[in-house]
């Protein structure tokens, strides 16, 4: 445990371990087993955090086609009229 929150205090460009250190330990340990690195679990995160923005853009794209028909279809009406 004391190893990783040495390398989160490395990457926080400290050399001296921090209360928050611990924490953001403590935090992670649930994720982490003898299986996984801490690097391969945040890389599965990162990577769940691009796929749900992903499925959000998708989402946004299909209501602007949406919306892009219906105006098409509005202007039709109006033509035969």
């Amino acid at each position: 445990m004391m190893q990783d929150a040495n390398a989160c205090a490395l990457h926080a460009k400290r050399q001296t371990l921090m209360a928050k250190d611990i924490h953001l330990v403590l935090k992670l340990r649930p994720l982490v087993t003898s299986a996984n690195r801490i690097d391969e679990v945040c890389s599965k995160e990162v990577a769940q955090e691009q796929s749900n923005q992903d499925c959000e853009d998708d989402l946004n794209d299909n209501d602007y086609q949406e919306e892009e028909e219906s105006e098409e279809s509005d202007d039709e009406d109006e033509e035969e009229d």
